[in-house]
């Protein structure tokens, strides 16, 4: 397993960034949150590099539990910055998976119309989608 992982660590950079997140909890754990925030660093470049949004907000959430709880290089600003950029990440999470199924849902419901000849698949859009 081991093996394998290091080969696919090239080509997928989700397997690198939860390597680090990893990091960041052994570091965490021995009291290194300083060194733990520049591993996140790391990471958070790797992660948004590779457009992987659930990984940066975890990158998110650990940075802000970290600043949060100890006394690192930042100051009290740094909180509430991270506070806001999580909101907006999940946002943006919650936007592209609502796009997603619904357009989803069109598909699955434009070809069940397009197959079938009773008017019940349409009602069931209607109900559904537009609460009527």
């Amino acid at each position: 397993m081991v093996s394998l992982r290091m080969i696919h660590i090239q080509k997928k950079t989700d397997i690198q960034v939860r390597e680090y997140l990893d990091y960041v909890d052994i570091l965490y754990g021995k009291g290194l949150y300083i060194q733990s925030l520049k591993i996140l660093d790391k990471a958070k470049a790797l992660a948004e590099k590779s457009n992987n949004d659930l990984l940066s907000l975890a990158i998110l959430e650990t940075e802000k539990n970290i600043e949060s709880r100890h006394i690192t290089r930042s100051g009290t600003d740094m909180v509430p910055d991270l506070i806001e950029k999580s909101v907006a990440k999940i946002k943006t999470i919650e936007g592209v998976t609502k796009l997603s199924i619904s357009v989803f849902f069109s598909i699955v419901i434009t070809s069940k119309m397009a197959t079938s000849k009773s008017g019940r698949t349409r009602c069931l859009y209607h109900r559904i989608c537009l609460g009527t």
